[in-house]
């Protein structure tokens, strides 16, 4: 007989579709008893089981086990267990149809004492692209310890019994109670510190006295990772678990206990480690610093000579006298005798809100900014709402080393990269290494890229060569957007005297401004109206463009006094010259809130003269993949 043993703990949405699996599986040719061992749960689980126990496809019993800690949830289960192997299941799996046939087949046609098979995920939204480095790759297979996944590929051979993990552990009951049973696994916060390495000590066991493990590949399940385990706290967590469970293992094996001290210190060369990379993604100038080829020749002559002339330049050759006397009002005003269209609109403080509580991702990883957040969250947010970014469009956030901006949106449903010039050359899962004036990217490949705090840092004619290259880059109807798109009453090139001259280009007209704020940056240009109608407009070929004015921003940086907020233009290019939005704000409301109930399911969501977007999606993702995330569709475990 076949005892399955279903450890649970208050997860009974996650149990019921676990039984349903079991109950919907191939019978095998053997009898076999499902038992629920509940480790005093609180949240219905005992009346969701016995709703099930009706029906009598097989025997299945409830059973609590009122002392806390996996391993009495699974020595209680098989000492009431009536068969000669067990079979561990956890409460947020579901098992394929042939799983149990598999098992008891390799019992049966083998000399196994203990099986495992795959463990692949059910991913709740796609997995983040920073989860790939956590994928181990070995001679028997891959597996990914932090979310309990393992694949050994698709033929039935013995393994080591270290690669028969708890989420799907078949044992013989006699072996399992000879080698000890399991060492304490999961336990209450509380009780953390009693934590230890579960069956890991018990498969040690099982090789040491010569019994033989067997891995199947039909004995299949499927694990349900959750977003909230697709995150950087989700793994922190895991890890500081894994320490505590190492730790048990080490003492027990060898006796040695550590100083904390030497693990603390340990501890922060590894934060040290963090922050330095932090760095290098969020400042390209530090990059290019690692990356010289030698430092033996001293840079602090041209410092030195340029903090001079920085020292001893007039008012107007700094970028200080520019911040003080800009009147975007008369911008716009010149802008639209040039021929530009210009459209006023306000930012609706209240949705803002919405969204970024929507993207808290987008929070955390800002947040370094200082008073600079709020502000490069609202050129995430114009530009998510004026190009109306939706399932089925392919995004691209241009110059975007960094940002979790296109992770974010591919847990939308979006298909998303990033492009930066740091990154390796060509596409790379979600990455895409190459120049933005230049991507090396097919025709039409997408249909909406955006620029947050980035145009402006192109230099030479990178701004202009960017304009022709969207063009063809982009699909027909696609469309890009520039936030904030920068403009003084004459054209300038802002640049550090902390930076390197040299390798400066000053546009022909424009005049060298130095910075004077925080930012050490080599190059910021800001046009005037007329050189923006001149360099950038006319050349926009079969694009039409639309500038974009917030006429409110005094009213947001009142709302965020401690914030600096200067996204007064946000430019937005269409290709063929289809503009979805139409000249009157009435217009653009009505198709606004078709947008929302076409796409996002409002409805009746009114937007008079101010900006706002839906930002909640309510269609659930359910991803079967490998263990490996799949970008590629076509991609198959064995090619990856």
């Amino acid at each position: 007989m076949i005892s399955i043993i279903v450890c649970t703990y208050n997860r009974v949405e996650l149990l019921e579709k676990t039984l349903e699996s079991l109950l919907a599986m191939k019978e095998p040719a053997a009898d076999y008893e499902i038992l629920v061992v509940d480790n005093n749960s609180t949240d219905g689980t005992r009346d969701a089981v016995y709703s099930k126990i009706s029906q009598e496809r097989a025997s299945l019993s409830y059973i609590r086990e009122r002392n806390a800690g996996l391993h009495n949830v699974r020595h209680r289960g098989a000492i009431e267990a009536r068969g000669d192997i067990i079979c561990y299941q956890d409460d947020d799996q579901m098992v394929d149809k042939l799983w149990l046939e598999a098992v008891v087949e390799t019992f049966n046609t083998t000399d196994a004492d203990l099986v495992g098979g795959k463990i692949l995920p059910v991913y709740e939204v796609e997995p983040p692209q920073w989860i790939k480095q956590f994928v181990g790759v070995t001679d028997q297979g891959v597996r990914m310890g932090q979310l309990g996944l393992i694949d050994l590929g698709n033929e039935i051979k013995r393994i080591d019994p270290s690669y028969v993990w708890g989420g799907n552990y078949s044992i013989r009951k006699d072996v399992l109670f000879e080698c000890g049973g399991f060492h304490p696994d999961s336990m209450p916060s509380n009780l953390i510190k009693y934590r230890g390495d579960g069956e890991t000590a018990l498969s040690a066991a099982i090789k040491e006295k010569g019994y033989k493990a067997y891995y199947n590949p039909k004995a299949c399940v499927y694990h349900y990772i959750p977003k909230e385990r697709l995150t950087v706290e989700y793994f922190c967590k895991r890890m500081f678990c894994q320490g505590i469970s190492d730790s048990f293992t080490q003492i027990r094996k060898d006796g040695n206990i550590q100083n904390p001290i030497t693990l603390k210190i340990r501890d922060a060369y590894n934060k040290g480690m963090a922050y330095h990379h932090e760095q290098v993604l969020s400042d390209p100038e530090l990059l290019k610093w690692i990356l010289k080829k030698e430092y033996f020749k001293s840079e602090n002559s041209s410092i030195e000579a340029q903090l001079k002339q920085f020292e001893n330049c007039s008012a107007e050759e700094r970028q200080s006298f520019y911040d003080e006397n800009r009147n975007y009002y008369e911008f716009k005003e010149r802008l639209i005798e040039l021929g530009v269209p210009v459209k006023d609109i306000e930012i609706d403080i209240n949705d803002f809100e919405m969204w970024r509580k929507m993207n808290p991702a987008m929070e955390n990883s800002y947040k370094r900014l200082g008073d600079a957040f709020i502000e490069k969250l609202l050129e995430h947010y114009l530009t998510y709402t004026l190009l109306e970014i939706k399932v089925g469009d392919v995004f691209i956030d241009v110059a975007a080393s960094g940002s979790p901006w296109a992770d974010i949106l591919s847990e939308k449903g979006i298909e998303s990269y990033r492009l930066d010039l740091s990154y390796e050359r060509g596409i790379n899962g979600r990455d895409i290494g190459a120049d933005a004036s230049d991507t090396k990217l097919p025709d039409n490949f997408a249909s909406v890229l955006t620029l947050h705090c980035a145009y402006e840092c192109f230099m030479g004619d990178a701004d202009r060569l960017f304009i022709k290259e969207a063009e063809r880059i982009l699909k027909n109807n696609g469309r890009f957007a520039i936030v904030p798109l920068y403009f003084d009453p004459i054209y300038l090139i802002l640049t550090s005297p902390y930076c390197d001259q040299g390798e400066v280009i000053i546009d022909p007209g424009a005049k060298k401004v130095w910075r004077d704020d925080k930012y050490k940056a080599p190059f910021s240009r800001h046009y005037s109206p007329e050189v923006f109608v001149k360099r950038i407009y006319s050349k926009l070929n079969t694009m039409k463009g639309q500038l974009y004015f917030i006429n409110n921003i005094a009213e947001i940086q009142q709302a965020y006094p401690d914030q600096k907020v200067y996204c007064y233009f946000v430019f937005v290019g269409r290709k063929n010259g289809v503009s979805n939005r139409s000249d009157t704000e009435k217009e653009a409301s009505e198709e606004l809130c078709a947008f929302r109930q076409n796409n996002l399911g409002y409805k009746n969501v009114p937007v008079p003269s101010r900006m706002g977007a839906d930002h909640s999606d309510s269609r659930h993702i359910e991803r079967v993949a490998t263990i490996i995330p799949v970008y590629s569709r076509e991609k198959t475990i064995e090619e990856l």
